[in-house]
């Protein structure tokens, strides 16, 4: 399994967003500091809110940056130093998170490596969610290493679930 700093050099490499924001980021702001709204972001990077959104849950599961619902994003980690593992931010996610760990459980077993999901909102629909709490979940399901996302073809599953 590739380590935690692999994994993310391979999210950079894919996201062009999550490469900006990461190098904008890493110039101009400190430990503690709030990071800027997301559409202030996506208008700073000229990408769309979503793909800024995606970049911060990336940014979040790697332990660079804290999300709060209804708050500032607040950067807890130098861009410079190496990016957490991955593993740790798993297991505090599924132990205090009851949307991601009804969405991994719904996943659990059901696939295997090599398969492609359903759709997202096939997804969102099976479990009563949102297409966009479904997109984040599978999002941070890509940064552990589980899924591949590309853009218009189907998640593919890259790691037992």
């Amino acid at each position: 399994m590739e380590s935690s700093q692999e994994r993310f050099e391979y999210l950079k490499s894919k996201n062009y967003t999550l490469k900006l924001l990461h190098e904008e980021l890493g110039r101009d702001i400190n430990i503690r500091d709030p990071l800027p709204a997301e559409p202030v972001l996506a208008e700073q990077l000229l990408c769309s809110r979503s793909e800024a959104r995606e970049a911060i849950i990336i940014l979040e599961c790697f332990g660079y940056v804290s999300c709060r619902s209804r708050s500032n994003n607040i950067i807890v980690k130098n861009f410079n130093e190496p990016p957490n593992d991955t593993y740790q931010y798993f297991k505090k996610l599924y132990d205090s998170s009851e949307d991601f760990k009804k969405f991994y459980i719904s996943l659990d077993g059901k696939y295997k490596e090599g398969d492609n999901l359903p759709g997202e909102r096939v997804l969102a629909k099976s479990i009563n969610f949102s297409r966009q709490k479904a997109h984040e979940l599978l999002v941070r399901l890509e940064c552990f290493g589980y899924l591949d996302i590309n853009h218009g073809k189907p998640c593919k599953v890259l790691s037992h679930l």
